[in-house]
C-alpha cells in the first residue's frame, strides 16, 4: 500500500482528498489542528495527528521515511490586512517547513496545493502558466504569500526536490461547511442574500480537483505549475443555478460596485472602532468585482484534468448539507421563543378584513418586543419616531426592506451609517418603510433606546391578499403621490391644508385609507367617515369618493391599493 501524508487533513479539500485515497486504498496520516472537528474524516487506514506545520518537530516525527507523496494543503486564506503578519508565517514558512522534511524523509513527491492568487490580480485577462506574476505589487497579501511559497518550492526544485504546483480557482462541492456554503448557499437558503457581487470567475467540482492532485503524484513535471480552472460564470450565474435547485425565484441584478465601495468604507470605519473583521474587506472587494480567468487545457493535457457542470457540482453541496441537517436551522422546528405577530402582546390590532390588518405597536423607552413571526408583506408607518434596533431571531437573517420615495439617498446612507455604528436607527415621526416577505418568515424583536424621550409608536399595515386581478390606474392628481410600487400593490400619500378638499374618484380595486396626521372626513355614496390619527378605512372597491379636511392642521393619509398596474 502506498502512503500520503496530508496537511489540512480537515478541510474542505483535505476531507474529499482523503475519502478518494481511501477507495484507492491508500495509507493515509492526516495532520490537523488541535481541536479540529473530525466527524468527516474517514477512519480506514487513516492515522489521524494533531500538529501544526509550523512545529518542526511535530513533523519531523509524523512524516515517515520514503513516503510516497506529501499533500500540502493547509493554507491561511484570510482576507483582511490585519491578519497578514499571521498569513505570511503560517503560507511561507509553513511551506519552508514542508520543504526541510521533504528533503529530509526523501519524500517521493511534494504536491503543493496554491492558487490562482499566486499570479496576483489581473482582471479580466486570462491567465496561463507562463503569465508573469504581479503578486508582489497588487496589495492583496494572500496572493503574495502563495507567491512566495511557489518561490521556495520551485528553489527547492533546483536542487533536487521533485514538486508540482496546482492553481485551483473556485472550488464547490459536499464537506464545504464554510466557503461558498457561507456565502451563497446558507443565504440563499434562509433568503438573506444581500449582495450578488458583479464579478465573474471559474468554478470548479472538488471531485475534479481530487483527482488531479493524484493524478499531479504520477504525472506532470517538477517544478510546474498547473491552473486548474473550470467553468466560467458571473457570480450571477452562480446565485441563478443554486436558486434553480431550491426552487427559487431567481434573483436578476447584481450589486452595483460604487455602492460595494461605499460599503467597503463604511465596513472599514466601523472596524477601527469595534476591531472586528468586516464582512467586506479591500481583498473580497478585488474579488467581488474582478473577472478572474485562466486557460487552463495545460492540466487537461498533462493530467487528464476534467470539468463539471455548474449544475453538478452545486446539486452535489446542497445535497451533502441537506444531508447533513446544515441548513435546518430552529426555525424550521417552532419550539422555541417566539410568537407570531398575531400573538405579541404589543402588537394591537385595529382593524381587520380579507385584504388588510392593521396594528399598533407602542414601546417605552428601553421597551422590547418579544421575538414575532412576520409571513405577510407589511407596510409601517411611524406615528411617534425615535430610535429603534430591530435584533434578527436568526443571526444575520433579514427580509427585504423597501424604502418609500419620500425617503432620499442621503438618508438611507444615513440609516445605515446608524446601524453600522450604534446598531439602532432614528426614524423621524410620520416615516413610511415596507418589509417584503418573499419566501421566508421573517422573525425578530423590537428595541427602542433608553434615551427616548416619548414612547415610540408605529402603525403595522399587513398585506393579506397580495394578488388582486383587477388592472388599476395610476392616480394622475397632483395630491395623489406614489411613494411606492409592485406588482401587487401600490402606496400613495395624500396631504390636504385646512379646509381643503379632494376632488372626486372612483376605486376600482381593494384598498386600504390610514390617516397618520390631522382629522378629516370622507364622504361617498351620500356617507360620511371621520377619520383621525391612526383610524383606517378600508373596502373592495370605492365610487364617488371625496376628502375634506377638517383639523386645524395638515391632513395626511397614506393610501395602499391592491391591484397590477398599467
Amino acid at each position: 500500500m502506498k502512503t500520503a501524508f496530508v496537511t489540512g487533513a480537515t478541510g474542505f479539500l483535505g476531507i474529499n482528498l482523503i475519502k478518494e485515497l481511501e477507495k484507492q486504498n491508500w495509507n493515509v496520516i492526516a495532520m490537523y489542528l488541535p481541536g479540529t472537528d473530525l466527524k468527516y474524516l474517514p477512519n480506514k487506514n487513516v492515522l489521524k495527528i494533531p500538529g501544526n506545520i509550523l512545529d518542526y518537530d511535530i513533523l519531523k516525527n509524523s512524516v515517515p521515511e520514503d513516503i510516497d507523496v506529501i499533500f500540502h494543503l493547509a493554507s491561511n486564506t484570510s482576507a483582511w490586512a490585519k491578519n497578514d503578519h499571521i498569513q505570511y508565517i503560517d503560507n511561507v514558512m509553513g511551506v519552508s517547513n514542508i520543504v526541510k522534511i521533504a528533503f529530509e524523509k526523501n519524500v517521493k513527491r511534494l504536491v503543493y496545493t496554491s492558487s490562482i492568487s499566486a499570479y496576483g490580480y489581473q482582471t479580466g485577462k486570462i491567465i496561463n502558466e507562463k503569465t508573469t506574476s504581479n503578486a508582489m505589487t497588487c496589495n492583496i497579501n494572500y496572493c503574495k504569500t502563495k507567491y512566495l511559497a511557489e518561490s521556495i518550492i520551485k528553489n527547492a526544485v533546483k536542487d533536487g526536490l521533485n514538486a508540482i504546483i496546482l492553481n485551483p480557482c473556485n472550488i464547490i462541492g459536499p464537506y464545504d461547511t464554510k466557503n461558498w456554503t457561507n456565502q451563497f448557499i446558507k443565504p440563499i437558503y434562509e433568503d438573506k442574500l444581500l449582495v450578488i457581487p458583479p464579478g465573474e470567475a471559474m468554478w470548479c467540482n472538488v471531485k475534479d480537483i481530487v483527482l488531479a492532485h493524484i493524478n499531479a503524484i504520477y504525472k506532470g513535471g517538477s517544478g510546474e505549475n498547473y491552473l486548474l480552472g473550470g467553468v466560467k460564470a458571473k457570480f450571477l450565474d452562480i446565485v441563478n443555478e443554486i436558486e434553480t435547485i431550491m426552487e427559487k425565484k431567481k434573483s436578476f441584478k447584481t450589486t452595483n460596485k460604487y455602492f460595494l465601495k461605499l460599503l467597503l468604507f463604511l465596513l472599514f470605519i466601523k472596524s477601527k472602532f469595534d476591531k472586528k473583521e468586516p464582512v467586506l474587506t479591500k481583498e473580497k472587494y478585488y474579488r467581488a468585482v474582478g473577472s478572474i480567468l485562466c486557460d487552463y487545457s495545460k492540466a487537461v493535457n498533462i493530467l487528464d484534468y476534467t470539468i463539471s457542470p455548474i449544475s453538478e457540482m452545486i446539486n452535489d453541496a446542497y445535497k451533502w448539507l441537506q444531508k447533513e441537517n446544515l441548513l435546518e436551522s430552529k426555525i424550521n422546528n417552532n419550539n422555541y421563543g417566539y410568537v407570531n405577530v398575531i400573538d405579541e402582546p404589543k402588537h394591537i390590532e385595529c382593524f381587520k378584513n380579507e385584504y388588510f390588518r392593521v396594528y399598533n405597536a407602542k414601546l417605552k423607552p428601553g421597551e422590547s418586543t418579544l421575538y414575532h413571526k412576520h409571513s405577510k408583506d407589511t407596510v409601517y408607518i411611524v406615528l411617534n419616531g425615535g430610535k429603534i434596533h430591530t435584533k434578527p431571531y436568526i443571526k444575520n437573517k433579514k427580509s427585504s426592506t423597501n424604502f418609500p420615495k419620500s425617503v432620499k439617498l442621503y438618508s438611507k446612507i444615513y440609516f445605515l451609517i446608524q446601524k453600522l455604528f450604534t446598531s439602532y436607527i432614528k426614524l423621524p415621526d410620520d416615516m413610511i418603510f415596507i418589509l417584503l416577505n418573499k419566501r421566508l418568515n421573517y422573525i425578530h424583536k423590537a428595541i427602542t433606546h433608553t434615551k427616548n424621550n416619548f414612547d415610540m409608536e408605529m402603525m403595522g399595515i399587513e398585506i393579506s391578499k397580495t394578488f388582486c386581478k383587477k388592472i388599476i390606474s395610476n392616480l394622475d392628481d397632483a395630491l395623489f403621490k406614489i411613494e411606492y410600487r409592485n406588482k401587487f400593490f401600490s402606496i400613495f400619500n395624500f396631504e390636504l391644508k385646512y379646509g381643503e378638499s379632494s376632488g372626486t374618484y372612483s376605486f376600482e380595486s381593494p384598498f386600504i385609507i390610514v390617516c397618520i396626521r390631522g382629522f378629516g372626513n370622507i364622504y361617498y355614496e351620500n356617507q360620511m367617515y371621520s377619520l383621525k390619527k391612526s383610524d383606517s378605512f378600508s373596502s373592495e372597491s370605492i365610487s364617488n369618493f371625496k376628502v375634506v379636511n377638517q383639523g386645524a392642521g395638515v391632513l395626511k393619509l397614506l393610501i395602499i391599493k391592491l391591484g397590477k398596474q398599467k
